[in-house]
């Protein structure tokens, strides 16, 4: 858990740092034309406002390479869950949807879906640890976006309430990178 919840926290960290150097380059842009600069122009200030930020996406867009070549090596070789999975995941919610619906509460629609907690774009295992029950409407506008720590949290503590005795409450699953990974991609 503590793995998810740093890969988390790092996507997050790196998402709003793209959205600054591509703010800080925009801004250096709108100066430059501003004062009548030409933007190929080297002046120092220039390379400072332009080059600098340039930079710092060119190697964020690397890092989100890095990151999505090492998801592919992380995923499931078998997509869709099988349908004595689904039956056992969707008896096991009680029917109802997993997921989150207006403030931190439990949907109440139908669950008629199952999906992965943990996207399978980002390494989610297809295994029961990783099955969330969802309804229609919920499955389709779910991002497949790893969920946030608290999402984790609140979906385990509701399951607590619902799954059978003795059942794992856990939810979330990656699986280990496998296959031989590119001599650039390890590290």
């Amino acid at each position: 858990m503590t793995e998810l919840r740093r890969i988390y926290w790092l996507r997050l960290g790196l998402r709003w740092l793209a959205v600054l150097a591509a703010a800080w380059l925009a801004a250096g842009l709108v100066a430059a034309l501003a004062t009548g600069q030409s933007p190929s122009a080297y002046r120092p200030a220039t390379a400072a406002t332009l080059v600098l930020p340039a930079l710092v996406l060119a190697g964020l867009g690397a890092t989100a390479l890095r990151q999505r070549s090492r998801d592919r090596l992380r995923r499931d070789p078998r997509r869709q869950f099988s349908a004595e999975q689904r039956r056992d995941g969707l008896a096991r919610a009680g029917g109802r949807c997993e997921l989150e619906a207006g403030y931190r509460s439990r949907c109440e629609r139908t669950a008629t879906n199952g999906a992965h907690f943990v996207p399978w774009s980002a390494g989610g295992s297809t295994t029961m640890a990783n099955f969330v029950a969802t309804c229609s409407r919920c499955r389709r506008f779910r991002a497949p976006q790893l969920p946030s720590p608290g999402a984790r949290r609140r979906l385990e503590e509701r399951r607590g309430g619902y799954f059978p005795p003795g059942a794992p409450t856990t939810a979330g699953e990656r699986n280990p990178v496998s296959g031989q990974a590119p001599a650039w991609l390890s590290g």
